[in-house]
């Protein structure tokens, strides 16, 4: 097993997306790219929940489900522990080898993760951080941890939650290995209390999505989908600072934006349709979700959330047909400004080929208003 390694000097190589590089004036004419419990818990299903050719009528409820891992025969034995005996290699490599106890204090539980149970902790010179503890044994798909750990050491952007250190160790309590990430401390927590506490008009809207979509930007230059994009994984500082964090299901894309394999990952009522019916994540299955994120944003919870649990709320999206996702995603779009509607139309386009760029996005009017802006601004 090999991890990669990502580099600010290896940005994504060119697409054969072919999309102008602006926007014009007509907003509902120019769109040139279309073509004919919570809830908020990530999922990671190791088989498909539908048939590519299925319909989202023909499907119950049983449909989906996290499927366990298959039966490991005596030979799978000696492969599964030559891979367990790797993983360690490449963790000793990237990792620190001793307790994050050892030089931080635990104060207490903070939150849990898709990945890990996060802990808000001291160092020694009185600096706040969070560690994300995640136990290895009950991880399904480990190349993800190396994939996370190394995407943090590697890509640095003002708006993705830095990584100041990764420890590998076994937990003297439970004897488990696990690996802490540590990571500043954002006092304001996660976009999900902010949409409850904070009336969200569409320039605190545009002004958040702004900073995400800079993050974001930066993975996909480095050729890296994050795959989980949702209020639970965007953080705030006290200085209006956002962070795009939890990169635990992030993984390499190739050439053409897309991730190998067919794995439904994600969160459902944020997923883009392709991956739901196809297992089909990309840089562009990303963009989708930042629609989603931005309606999300704007009234308080995702489309569908209050409606329908996390299962049907999967086949509704999986069932789109057409150019653009019809009333589910965007219900009642006439209360959208018109710059708005449109940056929406050109995340939710049903084929992913046809979606903007996270750099066309951030070009785009309804976002660039927000270049010199800050949330003292627009909250004052």
């Amino acid at each position: 097993m090999q991890s990669q390694k990502f580099s600010n000097s290896t940005p994504i190589k060119q697409t054969n997306m072919q999309k102008t590089e602006s926007f014009t004036e007509d907003f509902d004419t120019s769109m040139s790219w279309d073509s004919a419990g919570s809830g908020y818990a990530s999922v990671d299903f190791t088989e498909l929940p539908f048939e590519p050719d299925s319909t989202c009528s023909s499907l119950e409820s049983s449909s989906i489900e996290i499927i366990e891992s298959e039966i490991i025969s005596s030979d799978d034995d000696e492969i599964m522990e030559e891979s367990f005996a790797d993983l360690m290699e490449e963790l000793l490599q990237l990792c620190v080898d001793d307790t994050p106890w050892n030089h931080f204090s635990k104060m207490h539980h903070i939150g849990q993760g898709s990945s890990g149970t996060v802990f808000l902790s001291e160092s020694p010179n009185g600096e706040k951080v969070a560690i994300k503890v995640i136990n290895i044994k009950k991880l399904k798909n480990k190349q993800l941890l190396l994939n996370e750990i190394c995407a943090m050491q590697n890509i640095i952007h003002p708006n993705l939650l830095p990584l100041k250190e990764a420890f590998f160790y076994e937990d003297a309590v439970d004897s488990e290995l696990k690996v802490a990430i540590v990571t500043p401390y954002a006092e304001l927590g996660n976009l999900i209390r902010f949409c409850k506490k904070t009336r969200h008009n569409e320039k605190l809207t545009a002004l958040i999505l702004r900073q995400v979509l800079k993050g974001l930007s930066e993975l996909h230059r480095n050729s890296i989908a994050h795959r989980d994009i949702k209020s639970d994984n965007v953080f705030l500082k006290r200085d209006g600072t956002v962070f795009l964090s939890d990169l635990g299901f992030c993984d390499v894309t190739d050439e053409e934006g897309k991730c190998a394999g067919n794995s439904v990952i994600g969160t459902p009522y944020w997923m883009a349709p392709e991956v739901i019916k196809f297992g089909a994540s990309s840089i562009n299955s990303d963009i989708w979700s930042v629609g989603i994120l931005a309606l999300e944003l704007f009234d308080g919870e995702p489309p569908l959330m209050s409606k329908l649990g996390s299962i049907e709320a999967a086949k509704l999206i999986a069932g789109y047909t057409g150019t653009v996702a019809p009333a589910g995603p965007m219900e009642l779009p006439e209360r959208f400004s018109p710059l708005f509607r449109h940056f929406l139309n050109n995340c939710f386009a049903l084929n992913p080929m046809c979606r903007a760029s996270c750099e066309q996005l951030l070009n785009h009017p309804f976002l660039t208003p927000c270049e010199d802006v800050t949330f003292s601004d627009i909250l004052s």
